[in-house]
């Protein structure tokens, strides 16, 4: 009877983890894909709508019934409303994660919609909350700021992990976008464009950089800046309400110029590095490791394929060798 060669076998086993461990961002990144496709589809099946509209005024007056006659969207406007009037006076802390804009019981999961940014090439679900577990799952509507219905006087403030919650990518690719690129949010009655005007950086607590800004209808992107640094700075991508065939918001670039990719200069005159190169070469120093990994998967699979053929044919060959003998 054949021996089973245990060092062969485990060592298989830890090269095969070793390459699924430097693959499984990838991985994640995919499987993630996967099921924000899945609710993606049954959220726009649920609300039957067609987001996008048709454009005509017969669709908008219809649209603006429905809303009209919500209660739920009805209890929305009013609290931004109040929030704004109010000057957001339980903004205290704007970075504690456990604030809650509203009562979310009006929606399934404390899910409101989904956020889709084209030039990150991701789509996230949109939480109502920014909740440790909200934001674990997704991005997440922080407190004391706007729910996205669109309107004056808003600013929804959307804030995401950024690299020290390794198992998903969320706003880690946030520097990928740029002045003038588009992002869109799915609510329950709508779907809404609005266009990247600025980007900054800011000190951890400060407030006043992402409180609503009079007459103006926002969305402001929010993660920790640099990559990997647990919270050092915050990263801003301040986003204003776009409708085809009108004058958005002036771009001043003259601060952001592209020859400046590495660095940000940011509203206060402060040059912040960026941290694109820095997760290039993590990404392929990662990808480096997976491509030896698994030409060292493929190597040992072969040799013990080649072993396993050398030992059957030697066993054949004495098989006949001992049969000769006998002859």
């Amino acid at each position: 009877m054949k021996k089973i060669n245990l060092s062969k076998i485990i060592g298989t086993l830890l090269i095969a983890v070793g390459l699924l461990v430097f693959l499984s961002p990838e991985l994640i990144q995919c499987l993630q894909k996967a099921q924000t496709d899945v609710f993606i589809k049954t959220y726009d099946e649920k609300y039957g709508r067609d987001n996008n509209g048709d454009g005509s005024e017969e669709a908008s007056d219809e649209l603006e019934s429905i809303k009209e006659a919500d209660p739920l969207y009805q209890e929305i406007l009013s609290y931004n409303q109040s929030i704004f009037v109010d000057g957001q006076s339980g903004f205290a802390d704007p970075w504690n994660y456990q604030q809650s804009p509203i009562d979310i019981s009006g929606f399934e999961d404390g899910i409101f919609g989904y956020i889709e940014i084209p030039s990150m090439g991701q789509t996230f679900e949109l939480y109502i909350g920014s909740t440790m577990d909200n934001m674990s799952k997704g991005v997440a509507i922080m407190g004391e700021t706007s729910i996205p219905v669109g309107g004056p006087d808003t600013n929804c403030v959307i804030a995401g992990h950024r690299g020290y919650n390794r198992n998903k990518t969320f706003f880690k690719d946030i520097e990928d976008i740029e002045i003038g690129d588009m992002i869109y949010i799915t609510n329950p009655w709508e779907k809404l464009t609005y266009r990247v005007e600025s980007i900054d950086v800011v000190e951890p607590y400060d407030a006043d950089a992402i409180r609503i800004q009079p007459g103006k209808d926002m969305v402001t992107l929010l993660t920790c800046h640099p990559y990997m640094s647990h919270g050092r700075y915050r990263y801003l991508v301040y986003c204003e309400r776009y409708e085809e065939g009108t004058d958005s918001a002036v771009v001043n670039e003259t601060e952001q110029d592209r020859e400046y990719s590495d660095y940000l200069i940011a509203s206060d005159g402060a040059v912040y590095p960026l941290s694109r190169n820095e997760i290039d070469k993590e990404n392929f120093f990662r990808r480096l490791c997976a491509g030896l990994m698994a030409v060292l998967l493929i190597i040992v699979i072969i040799n013990n394929i080649l072993d396993a053929y050398t030992g059957r044919k030697k066993r054949s060959n004495k098989g006949i060798k001992e049969g000769d003998e006998k002859l």
